[in-house]
């Protein structure tokens, strides 16, 4: 170990899935997923341990890092920062496009917060929710059976 930088860090990331249907051979499922992660961490973290929402792991809809805290610098460009508290939800129906579910479907809906500080909860107004809903299609490759 090169170097001992302490500082809190907490997350909880909570996921429920339920298929609500598939035929007899298991294939043809539709899966409803819920998803909900928190997290919360000291004023000394380092930028790269702080929280970003954005992207295809957060918020989709938005660009990666897009829907963070963000400051201007010296330069005039703008910079993510990141927040030391976040809270996001999601909610996806996956289904099925063709009968050998090479090609599926996603609906999702996804929201949720960060923060720059959580020194201001008192302060309903500074809360900065964002939310992104949408679809796509994607191709997977099955793995073959056994």
């Amino acid at each position: 170990m090169l170097g001992s930088f302490q500082y809190q860090h907490a997350e909880v990331d909570v996921r429920k899935y339920f298929t609500l249907f598939q035929r007899p051979d298991c294939s043809g499922r539709q899966v409803l997923t819920l998803a909900g992660r928190a997290g919360i961490t000291g004023d000394n973290t380092p930028i790269y341990e702080r929280y970003y929402a954005g992207g295809f792991a957060t918020l989709r809809g938005f660009q990666f890092r897009g829907a963070s805290p963000s400051e201007i610098d010296a330069a005039g460009q703008t910079v993510m920062v990141g927040g030391d508290f976040e809270l996001l939800a999601s909610i996806e129906y996956n289904y099925p496009i063709t009968a050998d579910d090479m090609l599926r479907g996603v609906v999702f809906c996804d929201s949720g917060t960060v923060e720059p500080t959580t020194s201001n909860w008192t302060n309903s107004t500074a809360w900065r929710p964002v939310s992104a809903c949408g679809s796509v299609c994607r191709p997977w490759v099955r793995p073959p059976s056994p």
